[in-house]
């Protein structure tokens, strides 16, 4: 655990590194994906490093649609910058889906398992879903070009940040699985509200909405800096929106309400600087194996000696990369989907 921790640190440290020095460099217009000498194993690295998903060239990204590193723990890949005159800008193209279906359609069938999952391979095959939908590891945000290792800050050593108007008013529009545009418009829309009652009634704590199946709110709940507690209306509500003061991702209490709530379908955290994060139990999800699962991660980590020697920060950083993982290989398995 340690080892991968910091591994896994020195890859952010070396892409932030990376893109401070290339960044304003109005030479360098695009980046190649490289994999690491040590890639142990196929997996989405290799679908970086050779599709051609931007009709630029195998493994190239446009310098305003990087997807950051590491792709993943233990990932050794690494950037490599592309300079004027090596690529014709012209030829780019942004239909990143088609492009990687065009490649992955060429890969033998274990290749295609190890980016897909084995089921998501079956339907993606079947053309039910795009492969981004299916893979594993996949970053939400093509063109999110800033460092990642803010998210990796332990979320109770984080200041709390003051919500402003312009936060609400600049709230994005939030692609909610299975919503029609009109319905994500309504979303967009509770959630600037949630933002305003936050910042109005609360001083900017934590706070809660809970809506129904139908969008409709049921129940409005304050809370502390740290701190929710749910109404009973938690027993009947379909959605669970809250903000986070300190702009951390979803913690274990957070996991823990959503899938002992039985009627909760999804929970939604959004930061108070306006970033958002959903959690949507899928048709596949039972609690058993939920549990399971997170038994099985919160356990490792209890066990491990590096976790024991730890300090209570050392502790609560591990806690959040462990909290990464644990959703991640949720997602992975098809029990909860992880939107960001």
């Amino acid at each position: 655990m340690a080892e991968r921790i910091a591994r896994t640190e020195g890859a952010r440290a070396r892409y932030d590194a990376f893109m401070a020095r290339n960044g304003e460099d109005e030479d360098v217009v695009a980046y190649k994906w490289k994999l690491g000498s040590r890639h142990p194993a196929e997996d989405i690295c290799d679908m970086y490093a050779n599709a051609d998903l931007y009709g630029l060239g195998k493994g190239i990204f446009p310098k305003d649609k990087v997807v950051p590193q590491p792709a993943h723990p233990h990932c050794l890949c690494h950037y490599a910058p592309v300079y004027w005159g090596e690529i014709d800008e012209k030829k780019r193209s942004d239909n990143v889906e088609e492009n990687g279906r065009v490649w992955l359609a060429k890969q033998p069938l274990h290749i295609r398992q190890a980016i897909l999952g084995v089921k998501g391979e079956q339907e993606w095959r079947a053309g039910r879903v795009g492969w981004m939908e299916k893979a594993r590891n996949l970053s939400d945000v093509f063109g999110k070009t800033e460092s990642r290792l803010s998210e990796m800050v332990s979320y109770a050593r984080r200041e709390k940040v003051e919500i402003t108007d312009k936060t609400i008013q600049n709230v994005r529009r939030f692609k909610y699985p299975g919503l029609s545009d009109k319905q994500n418009l309504i979303m967009q829309n509770w959630q600037m509200k949630l933002l305003k009652f936050a910042k109005d009634e609360n001083d900017s704590n934590e706070g809660a909405f809970l809506l129904d199946n139908h969008l409709n709110l049921i129940d409005s709940v304050k809370g502390s800096e740290s701190n929710l507690n749910l109404s009973s209306s938690v027993f009947y509500s379909s959605w669970l929106l809250h903000n986070h003061p300190r702009c951390g991702g979803f913690s274990l209490d957070d996991l823990s309400e959503f899938c002992k709530q039985e009627s909760l379908k999804y929970i939604s955290a959004i930061g108070n600087n306006g970033h958002i994060q959903l959690l949507t139990k899928t048709d596949e999800y039972d609690i058993l194996k939920t549990k399971k699962v997170t038994y099985s991660h919160f356990n490792s980590l209890q066990m491990d000696n590096a976790y024991q020697k730890a300090s209570k920060n050392e502790k609560d950083i591990m806690i959040t990369y462990m909290m990464k993982d644990l959703l991640l290989d949720l997602h992975a398995r098809g029990l909860i989907l992880w939107k960001k």
